[in-house]
């Protein structure tokens, strides 16, 4: 998911209260003693020195105005209050701008889609944004429809194997079927090297509701990088797509007579492995 996020804020400038400033015309200071009376009014002088004797100007009046009169602030130095008010100006304008980009809130939890008129993530070119947004669903196994439909037998479980290169999560599992309104389970085993071994996760009975891809939450169910099989369980006769015939030569799993009621076991070991068509079943893991 890409997110921007664009934070302002504005350093607060203060001007710098510079000491110093003189009556008009400033006192002559004799060389010998220039560097004390410097010293001691604190005053810096920028004009000539042979108007006025020294005796006109005591050298307290520079004293007191630096305490009170400072031509280049911007307020005076007796009143904070401006000052004050100034900063609490500032410091409320960069609160405001920190409160944060108005698409965080709007896409929490979200891992696609829009939310709010805010873009909350994009998914990869083979997957989908799921429905609830919290995830990109990527289609493993034999999700393209392959154009022929075939009644599997009633009471009959059928896999079929794929392969996962990258531990991921399974969040679906799915069949295109030529039909609506048939009951089936659909169930998730991993591999022991020969057929599907340990059950994983399966669905409840549950109905077609679609002439085409029907696909049917099973939690999340993370599994590691290696060979799994996506089983159908049909409890009557169910149209369900697969290849045109001639197209046979491909490793299904197979049990026969298998009462709907049962589900499917724990483990699986008396299963047929054998050719046959490939019949559309797939699982969507998180991209």
């Amino acid at each position: 998911m890409t997110m921007r996020s664009i934070l302002l804020g504005w350093p607060l400038c203060l001007g710098t209260l510079l000491g110093g400033c003189f009556e008009d015309p400033p006192p002559i200071v004799d060389e010998s003693t220039s560097g004390t009376a410097e010293g001691t009014t604190g005053a810096t002088s920028t004009g000539p020195t042979t108007t006025t004797p020294t005796t006109t100007m005591p050298t307290t009046v520079a004293t007191s105005d630096v305490t009170t009169v400072d031509p280049t602030t911007m307020s005076s130095v007796d009143d904070t209050t401006e000052v004050t008010t100034e900063v609490s100006a500032t410091d409320s304008t960069g609160s405001s701008s920190t409160s944060g980009d108005p698409c965080l809130p709007a896409c929490d939890g979200l891992a696609c889609g829009m939310a709010d008129a805010c873009e909350c993530g994009e998914c990869g070119p083979m997957a989908a944004c799921a429905d609830d947004q919290t995830y990109c669903g990527l289609p493993v196994g034999f999700y393209n429809d392959f154009g022929s439909t075939s009644s599997v037998n009633a009471q009959v479980q059928l896999g079929f194997r794929f392969q996962v290169f990258e531990a991921t999560t399974v969040r679906r599992l799915g069949v295109i079927t030529g039909g609506a309104g048939n009951m089936v389970r659909l169930a998730l085993y991993d591999h022991d090297g020969v057929g599907p071994a340990n059950r994983l996760v399966q669905t409840g009975a549950v109905m077609l509701y679609a002439n085409g891809n029907n696909e049917y939450d099973v939690g999340a169910t993370p599994i590691a990088p290696g060979d799994y099989w996506v089983m159908i369980h049909t409890e009557g006769a169910t149209p369900i797509r697969r290849t045109f015939n001639g197209d046979n030569m491909y490793e299904a799993a197979v049990r026969s007579s298998i009462p709907f009621a049962s589900g499917f076991p724990m483990a699986m070991d008396d299963e047929a492995v054998l050719n046959d068509y490939r019949y559309n079943l797939y699982m969507i893991v998180e991209e």
